[in-house]
């Protein structure tokens, strides 16, 4: 966890993705990061990275 001056914490989440089984089924990091962020219900900053870069 990373040091933060925000007064308010949340719950968070490591959600690794089978890069593989997710290009199968015609599902990009970016598109999974999206829907993600959609349905959460705080407000979320999502770092996404594929193959070790950030997305």
């Amino acid at each position: 966890m990373s040091n933060s001056d925000l007064s308010q914490t949340y719950d968070q989440y490591e959600i690794k993705v089978d890069q593989n089984k997710a290009a199968e089924n015609g599902i990009s990091a970016s598109q999974l990061a999206m829907h993600l962020n959609e349905n959460l219900p705080e407000k979320t900053v999502t770092t996404v990275k594929e193959n070790g870069k950030t997305v």
